[in-house]
């Protein structure tokens, strides 16, 4: 594991948990993130760290994958 978080709101309040892990089998990443209300788990997962937390954070801005592969961006 490189990094286990938090996650927090904008006022402070802990939202869910995040994980950076450093997958030994292939080289690669993954991160994985569920917030406290959602049944879901992100998990994204990348040969590059850099990639990984780049698209973590579009996600985190409103971006979703449509069915073909392309980043679109959701109204909020």
């Amino acid at each position: 594991m490189v990094e286990q978080v938090s996650l927090f709101d904008p006022h402070g309040e802990t939202i869910g948990q995040r994980a950076i892990l450093l997958v030994q089998e292939q080289p690669g990443i993954e991160i994985v993130a569920q917030h406290k209300n959602d049944a879901k788990l992100l998990v994204i997962g990348s040969t590059s760290l850099a990639h990984a937390l780049a698209y973590e954070k579009l996600i985190q801005n409103g971006y979703r994958v449509d069915r073909d592969g392309y980043f679109v961006a959701q109204s909020k």
